[in-house]
């Protein structure tokens, strides 16, 4: 983890923070979005109730549900089961930044006075309750910026079916 009193890692950290918090923003839009389907898809007000007690998984376990039950065309409903699988695979790269802060992965070099140093080799999320693995190997802040770009694109193209396809079949 960062020395949070050293000022030259308040600005490695500084990088990672409006990153995460637009990951975490727009993965609440996912989660309002995915809300927004089951109300649709379902006239059960007590299932719909209930479901916001649920985790992202179990209330994405019935979406699905409620879309194979749901009236139209299997080929509308394979393309939102698409849709949605690639709003699961987001959630790993959410509860990563949201439960691991980002590290200074580092490695121990020794000079020939026997001094021992550490010697950055990269800032990453690693999932903490594992071991630290190599350096790359973690969320790096360009992998979380391409993951922005994925789930800002998702989200369009979720929010566009929901308007266009699902008011259509209703």
């Amino acid at each position: 983890m960062f020395n949070l009193t050293d000022e030259d890692e308040e600005g490695k950290r500084r990088d990672w923070y409006l990153p995460i918090g637009e990951y975490v923003l727009l993965f609440s839009n996912l989660e309002f979005e995915l809300l927004n389907w089951i109300d649709l898809l379902s006239d059960n007000r007590v299932l719909r109730r209930i479901t916001r007690t649920f985790q992202f998984s179990r209330m994405h376990n019935v979406l699905f549900e409620l879309i194979d039950a749901y009236e139209a065309p299997q080929g509308t409903k394979e393309k939102w089961k698409r849709e949605w699988l690639k709003a699961r695979a987001m959630s790993n790269t959410r509860n990563l930044i949201c439960h691991n802060p980002p590290i200074d992965n580092f490695r121990l070099a020794i000079n020939d006075d026997g001094e021992v140093s550490l010697i950055s080799r990269a800032v990453e999320v690693h999932i903490l309750k594992k071991p630290i693995g190599e350096p790359r190997s973690g969320l790096s802040l360009k992998k979380l910026t391409k993951d922005i770009e994925k789930l800002r694109n998702l989200l369009i193209r979720l929010d566009s079916m929901h308007t266009e396809e699902i008011v259509r079949f209703n």
